[in-house]
């Protein structure tokens, strides 16, 4: 399988079914919104106000204390411009995705519309998936 693949592969894993219970005891996570499609210079507070890059709400959940849930809104992300560039994910943070960028909750995501959250290092769109 080629890089973008597996890239692919292992982060709709983490994107996809239901968010775990909380344990008693531990504080909620902090949430971040991400939508590609938002207008610039959001805080990432609520979907009207969400960043549109995804490194920045990683950056961000990375230095913070405690742990963090970042949805993500459908569509295509990158790491960035280079070869070199990945996502890392923080420890403490999870990602969900499959958002229209509205709900005010993960429970309200519809499995069954085209909401794909797809994070990928294929940064040119031209990698093809070798499904033989």
């Amino acid at each position: 399988m080629t890089r973008s693949v597996w890239c692919i592969l292992l982060l709709a894993i983490a994107l996809t079914g239901p968010l775990p219970p909380a344990t008693a005891g531990e504080p909620e996570p902090a949430i971040l919104f991400v939508d590609m499609n938002a207008p610039p210079e959001g805080d990432g507070s609520s979907w009207e106000l969400a960043l549109t890059n995804l490194q920045d709400a990683l950056g961000m959940a990375g230095e913070s204390d405690g742990a963090f849930e970042i949805w993500i809104a459908a569509g295509r992300y990158t790491p960035g411009v280079t070869r070199t560039d990945s996502f890392a994910i923080p420890s403490g943070v999870s990602l969900y995705g499959g958002f229209a960028g509205s709900e005010a909750s993960p429970d309200e995501r519809d499995p069954t519309a085209d909401l794909s959250t797809e994070l990928t290092c294929d940064l040119n769109s031209d990698d093809g998936v070798d499904e033989s």
